[in-house]
């Protein structure tokens, strides 16, 4: 009886398991930023879904907590090379828009006037080649296989030890 009670235990925890290994990596959907004095924050989120695409258009937003920008700018930094953006001032927002031209890291400095006072948010992002940074389909969907196999061996594992043979 303690033995069918441990093999219950670990098949639930199987199952735990593998339902952390199946869920999809969730990226962060904004980044806080500080100014290099932290005295100010900023939010940034870049479209599309804060997983920018080599090749494709993204929007750069950085959310100002209750300031308002006279005046900004934003840079971008990559391979030894720095392009200054274009940017446009909301009440509480500072966007610009950027094609990022090849996979790897850049710097994103946003360089922003409030109440006659320069700040500077930095932030290293990571873009990704092709697709974005998601596994093959045919790895997905070797892997949801795997998962079921090892759910299915489990549950018949179990019944023989809930029924062992007469």
């Amino acid at each position: 009886m303690i033995f069918i009670q441990r093999a219950r235990a670990y098949f639930a925890l199987l199952l735990i398991l593998a339902g952390l290994l199946a869920a999809p990596n969730v990226a962060s959907a904004h980044d806080l930023l500080y100014d290099d004095s932290h005295s100010a924050q900023a939010l940034l989120h870049i479209d599309p879904d804060d997983d920018p695409v080599a090749g494709k258009q993204s929007t750069l937003l950085y959310g100002l907590y209750q300031l308002a920008p006279a005046a900004a700018k934003v840079e971008v930094g990559h391979a030894g090379k720095s392009v200054t953006l274009p940017a446009r001032l909301g009440a509480h927002t500072v966007t610009a828009q950027y094609n990022f031209p090849a996979a790897g890291a850049y710097q994103l400095v946003l360089h922003v006037t409030i109440g006659g006072k320069m700040y500077m948010f930095r932030h290293t992002q990571v873009v990704a080649a092709g697709k974005g940074q998601g596994l093959p389909a045919w790895m997905v969907a070797a892997g949801v296989v795997l998962l079921v196999a090892v759910a299915l061996l489990g549950c018949l594992g179990y019944r023989a030890l809930k029924n062992p043979a007469r």
